[in-house]
């Protein structure tokens, strides 16, 4: 979907975004390709002062010159307000796409809301009024620039059961520049390597993330048969102790491919895990390092790789008390602050180590403790916590 960017919260710019499509190369390559093109005409156009009449009559002009140039491809129009506005949207879309010779008009709400009720409101309107919308930033974890976490989880829900398209942003390859970390989803754009706990959800791991929803149009292929594209494991550990046991999910992409069948490979240290290949059960039985990798039956050159390292770590107390105290330790997978709570008014020690035993951090608490992990080195860690007469462990991932 190219875009012009020279216009983001100012209407009087548009013109020079409509103008910018006016390119005889633009116009070539755009409609050579335009099985899978959208053009969107400008990102973000015009702040919250923008009438209903000025979105509906310049972007009925801009169709004009579009559509005279000999583009025929979907157009897709931002909400203004940054994209947020999509209650202009709402009072306007249907006289936009009327006016369109083509009816190919798709609309673009950017999800930046205090408010997940608008999920909601887009959802309805698109079932029930036919809106042809996606969500063109989002569903968004944060907003500039206050930064704090939002409920992007609402958003997954409301799209993936009401099949409404989205496109996240942003991915990680190039600094985003705002609330970081919270915009990155990925470290130098490397897909599995989650820059925050929320990006691997959006990504891989809630009900309707990503690579568990997004489908290819058959009309992509030679054949109409879609392809597979990729494969991932959830969830992302790369740890375990002996004992330990672990479901792992392998997810293909896209979710509407003709043939999701894939194989495993072991190989390393193939003792110190056992695999069911149906269930995905993995079972840590001694102390070693294994390379699990799973290949698409569709395609052998999609394939992904992870090893995993089993360590052994010696009990050294055990207790049986059930009123003895529990500690808790979030967020987990961690990118910065450790809260570590004990629901009893307990002093404990805890101690950060690596897989091989050294001491990184120590800290001494009662109730509970914040503790600043940016020091470490994205991996697996062991928090142990000591007191009352008890040894409690926590594996930590460090992202």
């Amino acid at each position: 979907m190219p875009e012009c960017h020279s216009a983001t919260g100012e209407w009087d710019k548009l013109d020079v975004c409509i103008n910018f499509w006016n390119h005889p190369g633009l116009i070539e390559v755009i409609q050579r390709n335009k099985a899978w093109t959208l053009l969107n005409i400008g990102n973000e156009v015009g702040d919250h002062a923008v009438t209903d009449e000025q979105f509906r009559t310049e972007y009925m002009a801009a169709i004009d010159s579009l559509r005279g140039w000999g583009y025929t491809v979907p157009i897709v129009i931002d909400a203004t307000t940054w994209g947020q506005n999509v209650d202009i949207i709402f009072r306007n879309w249907r006289e936009i796409v009327e006016h369109d010779p083509l009816h190919n008009i798709l609309f673009s709400v950017h999800s930046y809301w205090s408010d997940i009720n608008n999920y909601n409101r887009v959802a309805m309107e698109a079932i029930n009024e036919g809106l042809p919308v996606i969500i063109g930033e989002g569903p968004s974890p944060t907003a500039y620039p206050a930064c704090s976490i939002l409920d992007y989880e609402t958003g997954l829900e409301v799209t993936g059961r009401n099949d409404i398209g989205w496109l996240s942003w942003s991915w990680g390859g190039m600094p985003n520049g705002h609330c970081i970390p919270n915009f990155d989803h990925t470290k130098d754009g490397e897909f599995g390597k989650w820059r925050t706990s929320h990006a691997a959800n959006m990504m891989v791991d809630h009900e309707y993330s990503l690579m568990r929803t997004a489908e290819r149009p058959a009309s992509f292929f030679g054949n109409d048969t879609v392809s597979v594209g990729g494969i991932f494991f959830s969830p992302d550990v790369d740890a375990m102790m002996v004992g330990d046991t672990l479901m792992v999910e392998v997810l293909v992409t896209p979710a509407n491919a003709f043939n999701r069948a894939y194989s495993w490979e072991i190989s390393g240290d193939t003792g110190a895990i056992s695999l069911d290949p149906v269930s995905g059960l993995l079972v840590a039985r001694e102390a070693g390092t294994i390379r699990l990798r799973a290949i698409s039956d569709d395609n052998e050159t999609v394939t992904f790789t992870r090893d995993i390292q089993v360590v052994e770590i010696p009990v050294t107390s055990v207790t049986i008390n059930p009123s003895a105290p529990s500690i808790t330790l979030y967020p987990n997978p961690n990118d910065g602050l450790l809260y570590i709570n004990c629901d009893q008014q307990i002093p404990f020690e805890s101690k950060i180590l690596d897989l091989g035993g050294k001491l990184l951090l120590k800290a001494h608490f009662t109730g509970n403790i914040t503790l600043d992990t940016r020091c470490l080195s994205p991996g697996t860690y062991l928090v142990v916590h000591t007191g009352h007469d008890l040894v409690l462990r926590h594996k930590l991932i460090i992202q």
